[in-house]
């Protein structure tokens, strides 16, 4: 085997999921092929290549962290919980500070530990009652949501009373008029907030090639939304396209007569970063 050939099978190998099987026959096929890529990718029934931009061991840490954190994770254990994402970063940011990994991680980290500093407060308050459930001051829990927003530079939480069963301010209401919350109140908050940083590292731990095909998807998506209906009716009818080719000036009149009865409607599809229910928030965008 040539040793460029040899090199670039390692490579591909290295770079495909471990879950995708190549025979050897399809090996040996390809091997002496121009694109050897694709060819695999082709007798091996679209194989997917994952991306290798170095940023990958971030991007596992967060989707690893993620599905931790949506199993549950104590406030004692949660810095243990969200070190991996730490670390990674610690090793990404100088060397990739644009890349959308990297940008949502480092957000997701400032907005976990003003979610821990909230939490935290809020323990500290407990307030025992032997005729029903704890109750705590709203107080941490306001302030980690008027941090958390500030930091995201959007009203993107909002305090809510369950008692109540509205959106209230948590710094001027509670339960009974008084600074006080009930578990389940302050629970409800707590939620949204870690719900938002296992958004945002789920979100931003996508790969590449995804953001790609969306954005290729779309402007195929938009080109035939926006072409006007002639055209569309042309496309879907090649014997008439061949006609109007060889007849421009008789199809230049049917072409107005057509788009006359069927008026075009435009279409705006939304960017990738823009369809994102976590990332989309912030401002500045990320």
């Amino acid at each position: 085997m040539p040793v460029k050939r040899a090199l670039l099978l390692t490579a591909f190998l290295l770079a495909t999921p471990v879950n995708a099987e190549i025979s050897d026959d399809v090996k040996a096929t390809c091997m002496d092929a121009k694109d050897f890529v694709g060819c695999v990718k082709a007798l091996s029934g679209g194989v997917q290549i994952a991306s290798d931009d170095g940023l990958n061991p971030l991007r596992n840490s967060m989707k690893q962290v993620a599905a931790r954190l949506e199993s549950g994770t104590s406030l004692r254990d949660s810095s243990a919980t969200f070190q991996p994402v730490i670390d990674q970063l610690a090793i990404a940011k100088d060397q990739f500070p644009d890349a959308l990994a990297v940008k949502a991680a480092d957000k997701a980290s400032g907005l976990f530990n003003i979610l821990q500093a909230a939490w935290q407060g809020r323990i500290s308050t407990l307030m025992s009652n032997q005729y029903g459930p704890p109750s705590y001051s709203c107080l941490p829990t306001a302030r980690g949501i008027e941090a958390f927003n500030s930091y995201i530079g959007a009203t993107v939480i909002k305090g809510y009373s369950v008692s109540q069963n509205k959106e209230i301010d948590l710094s001027k209401g509670g339960f009974l008029g008084a600074n006080i919350c009930t578990e389940a109140t302050i629970k409800y908050n707590e939620s949204s907030l870690y719900d938002f940083v296992i958004g945002v590292l789920k979100e931003g731990a996508v790969q590449p090639e995804m953001i790609e095909k969306y954005e290729k998807d779309r402007a195929e998506a938009m080109r035939l939304a926006n072409m006007e209906a002639w055209q569309k009716h042309l496309e879907k009818n090649p014997g008439l396209k061949a006609w109007a080719d060889a007849n421009p000036k008789m199809a230049e009149s049917d072409r107005k007569k057509y788009n006359l009865k069927n008026p075009q409607e435009k279409v705006s599809i939304p960017p990738y970063e823009a369809t994102l229910e976590f990332l989309s928030n912030f401002n500045p965008p990320l």
